[in-house]
């Protein structure tokens, strides 16, 4: 069990090649078309591939692939898309699961001062969960707390190095949505979005950590302007979340009640 545990965890630092057609630098327009099961459609503009890792020990396959919008020489947008196809040792890869989404120290889903929105369906191994909060871009990109995102940041920070005229917002809004079932095909899916609050109009951002941001939970009711961008990052999650249901085909019972975020 140790052995598949280090595999989770550390196999996503490794570049190896991607099993699908995109390559880092490509560009594309209108669709992310990953696989006939799973296709994102992406906002106007194009898009540029930054990160592609796939790793297969034994019975398991990961995949992730990153891909960014620029803007004016600025990062506006981000997608990454993680699939696992975890294979056998059943138990003890189910475990190892719960593990990482429940009780990891630094992310999860579950409740945390710099989370804003938790919604999630948990019964058995099976899980659907949607976490919507405010991203330190530097921290993440420097100091990362987990092994996934030190594996991100290397990604990320090498693709910056190639191009020093590219600025990076200090905060992003972000959204995970994420979903395993035994019942449904039994790969783990996850896909995290970030966006650019300026995309949305927001007021002016002084405040730019993750603990004193506006978006901070615990700050936002003093930044009402702000507040208001959050609930409507809420309503697009909400509705990206709704679509991600669908393309995986989760159960109707494993579903989020997510309609009473969504906004005109």
């Amino acid at each position: 069990m140790k052995l598949i545990y280090l595999i989770l965890v550390f196999i996503l630092s490794f570049n190896n090649s991607f099993a699908i057609k995109y390559n880092i630098g490509d560009t594309i327009k209108g669709t992310l078309d990953l696989n006939k099961n799973f296709k994102i459609n992406l906002s106007n503009g194009e898009w540029e591939v930054i990160r592609k890792e796939f790793s297969s020990v034994y019975s398991i396959r990961q995949y992730i692939i990153g891909i960014g919008k620029v803007k004016n020489n600025r990062i506006v947008e981000l997608i990454e898309v993680y699939e696992g196809e975890l294979g056998r040792n059943v138990d003890q890869i189910d475990n190892i699961i719960q593990e990482l989404v429940f009780h990891d120290k630094h992310d999860g889903c579950y409740e945390r001062p710099e989370y804003y929105l938790v919604e999630l369906y948990k019964k058995g191994s099976t899980h659907n969960c949607m976490v919507v909060r405010h991203f330190d871009v530097r921290k993440e990109l420097n100091t990362p707390d987990s092994n996934w995102g030190k594996a991100a940041a290397a990604a990320y920070n090498y693709a910056l190095k190639n191009n020093p005229e590219i600025e990076i917002p200090e905060i992003f809004l972000e959204s995970e949505h994420s979903y395993f079932s035994r019942l449904v095909r039994g790969n783990w899916m996850r896909v995290s979005y970030f966006l650019d609050p300026y995309e949305l109009d927001s007021p002016k951002l002084n405040l730019l950590t993750e603990g004193t941001s506006e978006f901070h939970r615990s700050n936002i009711n003093r930044f009402p302007e702000h507040k208001k961008i959050m609930q409507k990052f809420i309503s697009i999650s909400s509705k990206r979340h709704i679509e991600f249901e669908k393309i995986i085909k989760s159960r109707g019972r494993h579903r989020l009640k997510l309609n009473k975020y969504l906004t005109d």
